[in-house]
């Protein structure tokens, strides 16, 4: 067998395989993907969403009825820990004129339960250029009012992400495409154990 240094450098895939020791059976040598390897250590699912020009002319309005779903719910007693959010605008030929913002959210109930969990300013996407950004979180507590949440956003049961303007927003024009990148953890909200698949 050669020398570790000689080998090639790649990038890995989550079906590649590395060797460790199972502790647990009288440290047995063994193989682990590199896919299940990450899912213990909780790093992040990545999901990349492709929005044209006619499904972010219909983000308009706010409302139940203008969401475009960017994460499935995940199924009972899961929830989204989302732990980033970036946008790529490819330009078209002409620029949006949204009047207000597009926020992604949970919005799986009547009563919306937090609004804006991160903003994406007008800015972004009413742009004669192509545009990428990375977003925060807002700070903003279930129904609103006065109580500002500190270190992130509730963890909410099977409730899907979702993509609208702000409330009563308009827009009449635009043909760029907008790309939309998730970063993300499913979690247990009984254990808070991050679930592998």
């Amino acid at each position: 067998m050669a020398k570790i240094s000689s080998y090639t450098t790649t990038t890995p895939v989550s079906s590649d395989l590395l060797i460790g020791t199972d502790v647990a059976d009288s440290n047995k040598t063994k193989n682990f993907s590199v896919g299940d390897l990450a899912a213990v250590v909780g790093t992040p699912r990545v999901k990349i969403v492709d929005l044209n020009s006619t499904e972010i002319l219909n983000l308009v309005g706010g409302g139940a009825s203008n969401l475009y779903t960017l994460l499935d719910p995940p199924g009972v007693g899961k929830a989204y820990n989302v732990t980033g959010l970036k946008t790529l605008l490819a330009f078209g030929t002409t620029a949006y004129d949204f009047s207000g913002d597009l926020a992604a959210g949970f919005y799986g109930t009547a009563q919306y339960l937090i609004q804006g969990v991160f903003t994406i300013q007008k800015e972004a996407i009413n742009t004669t250029v192509s545009y990428a950004a990375g977003w925060l979180p807002s700070e903003e507590p279930p129904g609103g009012g006065l109580i500002t949440l500190r270190g992130g956003v509730p963890l909410f049961s099977n409730q899907a992400l979702t993509l609208t303007a702000t409330n009563l927003a308009t827009v009449s024009q635009g043909d760029g495409t907008l790309k939309v990148r998730i970063e993300y953890q499913l979690i247990d909200t009984t254990t808070l154990n991050t679930i592998a698949t």
